[in-house]
C-alpha cells in the first residue's frame, strides 16, 4: 500500500487492481505512522499531530503548538511503538526544539527528552527491546535511548 500526503482533505480507498490510498489531509505533512487502523501524522505548518482512520477521518488533532503544556515547533518523524503495559505510544522528533516527545494515543504528555548532543532529531525506529534509536541530523550522531517504562527515556548510549 503506497501513501501519499497532499494538501487537501479527501481519501480514495483502495480499488480492485489498486493497491494505493491517498489521503488527503489539512496542512504540510511531514511524518506517517500507523497503528490499529489509524494514521499518525505530524504536520509543519501548522504545527501538529493529527490521528486519521482509515476513511480519512480526523480522530484526534493535537495542534495550536501546546500539546498538554508541550510546545511542538517543528514535528518531524513519527513512530508509534508498544509501552511496558501494553498500550500503543506516540514518539515525534521535533527539529526545532530539539526534542523526543512522548505522547499517549489520547495526546496526553508521558515524557520528553532533551539533550545537549540531540541537534535537530529526525528518523529514528524501535527496537525489539524497546529502545529507541535517533538520528540526530544536526549533531552527526546518533542516540540509542532506553525507554524507562512510563517515567520517559533514558539517554544510554551515543554513537
Amino acid at each position: 500500500m503506497t501513501i501519499k500526503c497532499t494538501s487537501f482533505q479527501q481519501i480514495q480507498p483502495p480499488t480492485a487492481g489498486n493497491n494505493s490510498v491517498t489521503l488527503k489531509v489539512a496542512g504540510l505533512c511531514y511524518g506517517i505512522a500507523y497503528s490499529e487502523g489509524t494514521f499518525v501524522v505530524s504536520f509543519h505548518s501548522p504545527a501538529k499531530i493529527e490521528i486519521i482512520d482509515m476513511q480519512g477521518n480526523v480522530v484526534k488533532c493535537m495542534q495550536s503548538n501546546l500539546v498538554n503544556h508541550v510546545v511542538l515547533s517543528i514535528p518531524h518523524y513519527i513512530c508509534v511503538a508498544t509501552d511496558a503495559d501494553g498500550r500503543d505510544i506516540i514518539f515525534v522528533s521535533d527539529f526545532d526544539n530539539n526534542t523526543i516527545t512522548k505522547l499517549s494515543m489520547t495526546g496526553e504528555l508521558v515524557s520528553q527528552i532533551c539533550d545537549k548532543d540531540l541537534k535537530g532529531p529526525e528518523g529514528f525506529a524501535v527496537t525489539k527491546d524497546g529502545r529507541l534509536v535517533v538520528c540526530s541530523y544536526l549533531g552527526g550522531n546518533v542516540h540509542v535511548l532506553k525507554q524507562a517504562g512510563t517515567s520517559g527515556l533514558e539517554n544510554t548510549t551515543q554513537w
